[in-house]
């Protein structure tokens, strides 16, 4: 019979790197959609904000289009550049 396997990572967890659990971080992405449906662009930039500490091309891409929802043309040329620089 073989020893049995620890369960702990020896790698940190990727959610514990950002001080946020990774569920929350994905909460505040998927949010930020019900508020441009609603027109509430504020609300929903300040979703994608929360939700881009990991700077997934999915977040930033959201939070550039609250940007374009909401008249603001500058911001989501800004998030672009995050996107092709990381």
């Amino acid at each position: 019979m073989s020893a049995p396997r620890s369960r702990k990572s020896p790698l940190r967890p990727r959610s514990a790197r950002f001080g946020k659990s990774l569920g929350k971080i994905i909460a505040h992405f998927f949010m930020g959609f019900p508020y441009i449906h609603k027109g509430e662009f504020e609300n929903a930039i300040q979703e994608f904000e929360q939700s881009t500490v990991i700077g997934d091309a999915g977040s930033l891409s959201g939070l550039g289009y609250a940007y374009a929802m909401s008249g603001n043309k500058a911001e989501p040329q800004n998030v672009l550049l995050r996107l092709k620089h990381p």
